[in-house]
């Protein structure tokens, strides 16, 4: 890696990973990382010194938790985590000014923070097979979200401000437990939306 300080891209995907090198944080002109089915459980705690960083890339794996450094991640557009072992996120990883498009699919989330809507250029927000009950209020400040996808969870109800979403243009909710009443609700709110229940 000490030879490595200029790279803009890396792919590391399907290797075998349990882990990162310590010095892997030196790499401080890297765009792109793509660490995708390993066997990674943690990431360095120096992982946010990667600044320049804009797309990740760490589906199929372990992670449990981000190091809290990852918040300085500012120039983060896309970010992977679906098919690890997340139970819960903290604030702290979603202060991503610039963050388009977030994968979560396939963890064991309960909630997702109010403090989601600190990412306020999510235009995708994928949730799918996870345990959420519900959304937080928040997520209708989420002005430029185009596409929330919140497939097989255990949500029974939308926040009740749903429609301030104006840019929604997909909103996919099948599998979850939600009445016919709410289902009107939705349809009502969001008129402009294609809503697959």
């Amino acid at each position: 890696i000490d030879l490595c300080q200029n790279l803009l891209k890396i792919d590391l995907s399907a290797n075998k990973l349990n882990e990162l090198p310590d010095n892997f944080t030196k790499l401080k002109k890297l765009k792109y990382l793509t660490l995708s089915v390993n066997n990674i459980s943690i990431l360095p705690e120096e992982f946010g010194n990667c600044k320049n960083i804009e797309v990740i890339e760490m589906d199929n794996n372990q992670l449990s938790f981000l190091p809290a450094t990852i918040s300085k991640l500012k120039k983060l557009t896309f970010l992977d985590v679906s098919y690890n072992q997340f139970y819960e996120l903290d604030e702290s990883w979603l202060h991503f000014p610039k963050l388009k498009h977030f994968n979560l699919d396939y963890n064991k989330l309960t909630n997702i923070p109010s403090e989601i809507y600190y990412s306020k250029k999510l235009e995708v927000l994928q949730i799918n097979f996870n345990n959420l009950i519900e959304l937080p209020e928040s997520i209708v400040s989420l002005e430029n979200l185009n596409t929330l996808t919140v497939a097989q969870n255990k949500i029974q109800f939308l926040p009740k401000d749903i429609s301030k979403l104006k840019n929604l243009k997909t909103l996919i909710l099948t599998g979850n437990p939600i009445s016919q009443e709410e289902i009107t609700r939705i349809k009502k709110e969001l008129p402009n939306c294609s809503v697959y229940f």
